[in-house]
């Protein structure tokens, strides 16, 4: 099978004293894998050492796998690792995300709603992550779907299930609650059962983290927060002020979840997790060693 060689070239934008934008090439690498297939590049950053960083696909007649490079600032190639995915499936590099580190993370844990665009989309950018559904908009889509006296009587047995600490406890309690009530009241225990595993997953993390990531407050309270703000203020003069306004929002709120500090234990908890969920550091050059981020 044919084989397409990945180029990159790097070029450097500058003003002349006329103010006049000119492109100068600094470098030009080509990548050539060991294996048979057809290479491309889709995706290009640039840390803050200014190392670029190439990610693309390898095409092969059976399947398309992730392909990370990573050049520094002479055009030296420093690594490249490729992913093939869990299911051995078709994978699509969509995007590169950068820590402050220059780090390539993929987060542990993801809390959302349950839209069926943001889920889709989440399995589609972060298939192997965790999602956490936000507990507080389930409750109230179960609470929807009872009366009064039905609310009395469910609504604190359902509450005592997302409250518990320990994930295989509240699986038992959830499976015994389905068990007692499906004929009951079948609304609400469908209602229950849909995504019941990702609204218990928050409780594989350390206990002291569950107030945080079992719900979507932290970006509801961003939401209101800004409202706060910008319904005082009849109209703004441009987007960019705006834009201001939404990221030093974001900026404070970021600040207070930088706070929550996390003991060795939790530390050594986090390390086996992603331990047992086959997040190992791998030495094979041919493969990307994925790291999480708690």
């Amino acid at each position: 099978m044919k084989k397409i060689i990945i180029v990159v070239i790097l070029f450097k934008l500058f003003h002349t004293s006329e103010i006049k934008s000119q492109i100068a090439q600094e470098w030009v690498s080509t990548y050539n894998g060991s294996g048979t297939g057809v290479y491309y590049s889709t995706k290009n950053v640039i840390d803050n050492s200014g190392n670029m960083i190439v990610g693309g696909n390898c095409s092969t007649e059976a399947d398309e796998d992730f392909l990370i490079l990573k050049y520094n600032t002479s055009g030296e190639l420093l690594w490249s690792r490729r992913y093939d995915g869990p299911i051995h499936n078709s994978e699509h590099l969509k995007d590169i995300i950068l820590d402050d580190s220059g780090n390539i993370r993929v987060p542990m844990l993801i809390i959302s709603d349950g839209g069926p665009g943001l889920k889709k989309a989440i399995e589609d950018c972060f298939p192997e992550s965790m999602r956490q559904r936000c507990i507080a908009h389930k409750l109230r889509n179960i609470s929807n779907k009872l009366n009064e006296e039905g609310q009395r009587k469910l609504m604190p047995l359902i509450k005592d299930v997302y409250y518990q600490t320990d994930h295989t406890i509240a699986t038992m309690i959830a499976m015994k609650l389905i068990d007692d009530y499906s004929s009951e009241y079948p609304s609400a225990i469908k209602c229950f059962q849909e995504d019941l595993e990702s609204c218990l997953n928050f409780m594989k993390f350390p206990v002291g983290h569950h107030r945080f990531i079992r719900t979507t407050n932290l970006l509801e309270r961003t939401f209101e927060e800004q409202k706060r703000r910008t319904k005082t203020i009849p109209r703004f003069f441009d987007e960019k002020s705006c834009i201001k306004l939404v990221y030093a929002t974001m900026i404070r709120v970021s600040e207070k979840w930088k706070k929550i500090k996390m003991n060795e234990y939790e530390l050594t908890i986090l390390r086996n997790m992603r331990s047992l969920f086959g997040w190992k550091n791998n030495s094979d050059e041919n493969f990307i060693s994925k790291k999480y981020a708690a």
